[in-house]
């Protein structure tokens, strides 16, 4: 029997305890659209080829079970007010963290310097709380609160020393309400707080794959007047192919998915002068196996060793005068906020900030008969893991 390649769906759930795979998936876990989908299974073989009086080969040794992944999915919202976004599973088994309970706060002018991700956020009154990304003057902040702030509430920065005073009280945002950053912390031991690998079953018109301890990247891919596209590639050990039917009642996302173009959605080192055609964010972890022979797979799970988070994108060449200094911020090691916002509708709109983006490299290009820069970016990190943050607005 022949298969449709288009007749796939890919489920994926996170593992209650690191390497094990979950035995039933179902459709809630598949509810995402996948474009050009791509298995590759990577089984090692052990060669056999003894000395005798012949010079063929007896039959080699299957060993230790790898597979690959890569599939494409778009950046849309759940439609619905606090629910995570279809690719939240996604992020979380690509290294980043998820929050709920995001909050806006209205704030006067900034003093001293500008609010940092991460940093604890101390009131004059009884208000505490967590920035979620870089506030500077004349911007809405972003939070995460363990305790109210009032209106007219003096707010100071525990690392930044940033202070602001409110002029509102604070607010769910409306829409989805969650954001994600990346984490350092992995669950090896059962510990719950910490983010663990993933089951994933790949269906292909009646036959699946399943695969345990899975974890990868993504790449943030957007064009001018298109959606915004999420690259995903993951690892893990492959446990088992055998027959299957497909799920039934999935629920996909019925938004559609916001375009990369609008007034201001892009800004970079403070500018919005940024005349791009494309632009690229990547995870960057560095992915490797942990073998264990207690496995039918021969491993327990990829596992998330670095990070180097960055990207890329192609602004049109200017003069200093005439806008960002691409070459002698290279030169000057400078780095400076990156800020995309993409839609405009609450529960399908996403801000995603680098709050020390750098040019690495600057290269020459052409578009359209106009010189371009071909920029490589890196987000470094503020007070750790913050380097890029995705909120779902």
């Amino acid at each position: 029997m022949s298969l449709l390649n288009r007749r796939q769906q890919i489920a994926i759930k996170t593992e209650a305890t690191e390497g094990t795979m979950e035995t039933a998936l179902v459709a809630a876990d598949a509810g995402f659209n996948v474009f050009e989908s791509s298995f590759s299974p990577d089984i090692q073989q052990f060669e056999r080829s003894p000395f005798r009086s012949s010079i063929g080969s007896l039959a080699s040794i299957a060993g230790m079970r790898q597979a690959s992944l890569s599939f494409t999915t778009e950046l849309i919202g759940s439609n619905v007010a606090e629910n995570a976004p279809p690719f939240g599973t996604i992020l979380k088994m690509c290294g980043f963290r998820e929050f709920s309970g995001l909050k806006t706060i209205d704030i006067g002018a900034v003093t001293v310097s500008s609010f940092v991700p991460g940093e604890v956020l101390n009131g004059d009154g009884s208000g505490v709380g967590v920035c979620v990304k870089s506030v500077a003057n004349g911007e809405t902040m972003y939070l995460t609160e363990s305790s109210a702030f009032a209106s007219g509430e003096v707010i100071t920065g525990a690392t930044s020393g940033a202070v602001a005073t409110t002029s509102g009280t604070s607010a769910l945002t409306g829409g989805q309400g969650f954001y994600y950053r990346p984490s350092s912390e992995f669950n090896d031991s059962g510990e719950t707080d910490y983010l663990s690998s993933a089951t994933v079953w790949i269906y292909n018109d009646g036959l699946l794959h399943k695969l345990n301890g899975c974890r990868g990247n993504f790449t943030l891919k957007a064009e001018v007047g298109q959606p915004m596209m999420m690259d995903i590639e993951l690892t893990g050990g492959l446990n088992i192919t055998t027959d299957a039917t497909m799920l039934t009642g999935i629920s996909y996302p019925t938004n559609t998915p916001p375009t990369f173009m609008g007034t201001n959605i892009l800004s970079v080192h403070g500018s919005n002068a940024v005349f791009v055609n494309s632009l690229e964010m990547t995870s960057g972890n560095d992915l490797q196996y942990r073998s264990d022979p207690n496995t039918s797979a021969g491993l327990i799970s990829s596992k998330i060793v670095g990070r180097a988070a960055g990207g890329s994108m192609d602004p049109e060449g200017n003069t200093i005068a005439g806008g960002i200094d691409w070459f002698n911020s290279l030169y000057d090691n400078t780095e400076g906020v990156l800020d995309l916002t993409i839609g405009s509708a609450p529960k399908n709109k996403f801000l995603i900030s680098a709050n020390k983006a750098q040019f690495s490299s600057v290269g020459g290009g052409e578009r359209s008969g106009l010189t371009t820069n071909q920029v490589e970016l890196s987000f470094n990190e503020t007070n750790g893991n913050d380097e890029l943050v995705i909120l779902a607005l």
